[in-house]
């Protein structure tokens, strides 16, 4: 999906209560697009949105991929104010609900799309990232992570497909090693992203963390780049 179609989405994106979409969702949404332009025509298939947001994982799929079900989630309330607000904007024929992970499903999809990113606490900790609505994450960033990909093979048809972004503000192997005890994974996306402003003074933090394994990061034109890194996941 290219930026000029996600930055046409975002103009008319209402994330009054809910976070700014960023450019991991859109590499989530360019990887997920990729591999489903791959598969035959389809139709009647339900999809997830896990973390939706604002919503507009949703609004893309849609737009590209019509006569299907589309469904959403956050455990934020103002995400999901803000999603329906966009649906209805829209005119997405979808519903956010509150709900931690998959604690309010009980319904099996046939595609999840989980925007839920692990990010190390000790770099949280140096930011302003995140607020108190979001749940505690460990040292090395993969609680969430992990605990999402053991609950959602449950969630999955047979043949189901899931999506998830990994960061390298985690400990990418050890997520990447989680997954495999959950999935047969597959990288269909990477992406370099600059170091955040919230960040640049945090080179000491930062080299600590990357020593210990934490976090990783590249130095490109003497600046720190971070990735994230997109994976397909089948049941095994």
């Amino acid at each position: 999906m290219s930026l000029k179609k996600f930055k046409e989405i975002l103009k008319n994106l209402n994330y009054s209560n809910s976070f700014k979409p960023t450019e991991t969702s859109r590499i989530l949404i360019n990887g997920v697009t990729k591999e489903l332009n791959k598969l035959n025509n389809f139709h009647g298939k339900k999809f997830l949105d896990l973390g939706c947001g604002s919503g507009i994982l949703t609004i893309l799929l849609n737009n590209n991929y019509p006569n299907n079900h589309f469904f959403a989630s956050d455990l934020d309330d103002g995400a999901v104010l803000d999603s329906n607000l966009n649906f209805k904007n829209f005119k997405i024929k979808a519903k956010a609900i509150k709900s931690n992970i998959f604690d309010r499903w009980e319904e099996k999809f046939d595609f999840i799309i989980d925007d839920i990113s692990g990010v190390s606490s000790l770099l949280i900790s140096e930011t302003n990232w995140f607020d108190n609505s979001i749940p505690s994450e460990d040292e090395d960033g993969t609680f969430l992570l992990n605990n999402m990909l053991k609950q959602a093979k449950y969630y999955l048809n047979p043949n189901g497909i899931i999506f998830f972004p990994i960061l390298s503000v985690s400990n990418h192997n050890k997520a990447i090693k989680k997954a495999k005890e959950n999935f047969k994974i597959s990288l269909i996306e990477k992406s370099y992203w600059p170091i955040p402003d919230s960040l640049k003074n945090k080179r000491t933090i930062l080299e600590t963390l990357k020593k210990k394994k934490i976090i990783d990061f590249e130095e490109k034109f003497g600046s720190i780049f971070f990735w994230t890194c997109v994976y397909m996941g089948y049941s095994k």
